[in-house]
């Protein structure tokens, strides 16, 4: 039912458009609408008329790649904002000051730490039995990746905080 409904609000909308234009709605448009409707996959009714009105605006009787580039505009705009992707997004405020020194001490230099404040954070972190599995995880994964950016790259300096 769903599938009819929509097919009957593209052929309304093309309709509209070939009249906007001046122009005579073509006999095939039963057709145009069918495949259109199927092609483009709208998902309800309200998402047909925003679509094409938005298609309008790029051309008066917008074509299916008007209207493909149209949905494409509409869906990317009503997507929620989401939050910004991470590594790991629940770290805690020593866990992220031991990344940073641990990198630091293995070539990658943050502007922001001396050697000593980073050996200082890193024996910190180590030493607390709590950190072990997250201690391990860094070393066991991160370890070989320090050594070949260091061969690679040598000492390089983070100028801004992640």
């Amino acid at each position: 039912m769903i599938e009819y409904e929509i097919t009957n609000a593209v052929h309304q909308e093309l309709i509209l458009s070939y009249s906007q234009a001046g122009r005579v709605v073509p006999t095939t448009i039963d057709v145009v609408a069918a495949s259109l409707a199927n092609a483009l996959g709208f998902t309800d009714i309200q998402e047909v008329h925003d679509v094409f009105k938005r298609a309008r605006d790029m051309a008066d009787v917008p074509t299916q790649m008007v209207l493909k580039q149209a949905m494409q505009n509409h869906r990317a705009e009503r997507i929620p904002a989401s939050q910004a992707i991470t590594w790991k997004p629940s770290l805690t405020k020593s866990q992220s000051d031991y990344i940073h020194a641990w990198w630091h001490l293995r070539g990658t230099k943050m502007a922001w730490l001396t050697d000593s404040q980073a050996e200082e954070i890193v024996d910190r972190f180590e030493s607390d039995p709590k950190n072990k599995e997250f201690k391990e995880y860094q070393h066991r994964n991160w370890t070989h990746v320090a050594a070949d950016n260091l061969t690679k790259y040598g000492t390089v300096t983070m100028r801004t905080r992640l």
